[in-house]
């Protein structure tokens, strides 16, 4: 008889499937009927999602391109519709195809492709990201004209959508910097190109400009030089118009200003396991604060005698905190101050809210310190007890949630 508990047991599987993940992912001599033989000794885990990547068997087999393997654990209770929040995935098994042959397959299972092209200010609680999307974060030409073609065609009632499409996908290619194949396929493209050329004429934000100008450098292609140039001085005659409040670009210094003080923290608590970070905005001089708590020092802290352990666990007072956190976010405070009249304090936080979801689905986070952090904002003196969960559900899933819900009490 098996004596072991619920708990024992989910930890057996999650070890389990973290050593299966390893050797799907990292060992290339592994086949994938070894692998198939390894999950069916233990086939209660075929449907389960790994707790240490936040995904599942299939979706990671696709990434992997394992065909073989996917097409098992499809045939066998896999749960093939899953949305993963993965930093690599951010969606369902289309979203990591490898090839459009494997793509048409995962089509020919019912998995849809995701609409929702919304980047920088989220208007709902999961935004997962369209495959095309994805393409040009892994920069994969390839697959990124497969999805531009596709999603047409699957999307084909909504007329807007395809300038929509395309929008999103050079704005984003300009945010990822990174993906110079990918350029090379969005300038080489005449379709794509008419769009680049509305796209650099019109464009007024100071930061997309300068990404674009950078794009134009180091993208090679000799055959591409008549193209570059003309966008080059299409970029050169637009003129920047006055904006009060623009506040995709303070979500941007925010951002700027995260990834800063995450390069200070990653290596001044490098002995240490940081497990939580949370910012503050000083409303009288618009300065941001990070904190940020590691288990060792938590367990220090409970060596103190306290009534309840959860107010050590989540109640920033009891957190480091980086001294010169508003040196990294001095462009974003030199930029509120410029609108001091015109924006509030609760849609500051909306916008530090923005950039930590940003920064938490775009992996910045989690590479910081090699795993991930639960993420939440010191404003319980603007948002109320109900909308600082709703900030914690937001950031972090709401699955993740559990013990800063229950215990909330305890450090609001």
């Amino acid at each position: 008889m098996d004596n072991k508990t619920i708990e024992e047991k989910e930890k057996e599987y999650a070890h389990l499937m973290f050593e299966i993940r390893r050797d799907m992912i990292w060992n290339d001599q592994v086949t994938d009927a070894e692998i198939w033989e390894k999950i069916c000794e233990t086939p209660e885990i075929i449907p389960l999602r790994d707790r240490s990547s936040g995904s599942n068997f299939f979706i990671e087999a696709v990434l992997c391109n394992r065909r073989e393997l996917a097409e098992k654990l499809a045939e066998n209770g896999a749960d093939i519709l899953y949305e993963s929040n993965c930093d690599l995935e951010k969606g369902n098994a289309l979203n990591v195809a490898k090839t459009p042959e494997m793509a048409d397959w995962l089509l020919s299972l019912g998995l849809k492709p995701e609409k929702n092209l919304i980047q920088l200010i989220s208007e709902r609680p999961t935004p997962f990201n369209s495959p095309a999307i994805m393409a040009v974060e892994h920069n994969d030409p390839l697959m990124l004209r497969y999805w531009l073609t596709k999603c047409r065609e699957i999307f084909a009632d909504d007329a807007d959508y395809p300038e929509e499409l395309f929008q999103r996908t050079i704005h984003w290619a300009n945010t990822c910097q990174g993906v110079p194949d990918v350029w090379l396929m969005l300038l080489a493209d005449d379709e794509i190109y008419s769009y680049l050329k509305k796209i650099f004429s019109t464009e007024q934000d100071a930061d997309e400009i300068k990404g674009f100008r950078r794009v134009l450098k180091y993208v090679e292609n000799e055959a591409l030089s008549e193209r570059k140039a003309e966008l080059a001085k299409t970029l050169s005659r637009t003129k920047k118009k006055a904006v009060p409040v623009d506040k995709i670009k303070l979500v941007k210094h925010i951002c700027n200003g995260i990834k800063s003080a995450l390069k200070e923290i990653s290596e001044k608590y490098k002995d240490e396991e940081v497990y939580i970070l949370s910012v503050e905005v000083d409303q009288c001089n618009k300065s941001f604060f990070v904190y940020v708590n590691t288990e060792e020092n938590h367990v220090e802290n409970l060596k103190q005698a306290c009534d309840d352990p959860w107010y050590y666990r989540f109640c920033e007072n009891e957190w480091y905190i980086l001294e010169d956190s508003p040196n990294h976010f001095s462009t974003a405070t030199k930029y509120l101050k410029s609108v001091d009249d015109q924006i509030e304090i609760d849609e500051i936080y909306e916008c530090v809210v923005t950039a930590l979801d940003q920064l938490h689905r775009y992996g910045f986070i989690s590479k910081a310190f090699g795993r991930p952090v639960f993420l939440t904002v010191n404003a319980s003196v603007v948002v109320d007890e109900e909308g600082i969960i709703e900030i914690a559900k937001r950031l972090n899933g709401e699955e993740n949630c559990k013990d800063y819900i229950e215990n909330i009490e305890a450090f609001y």
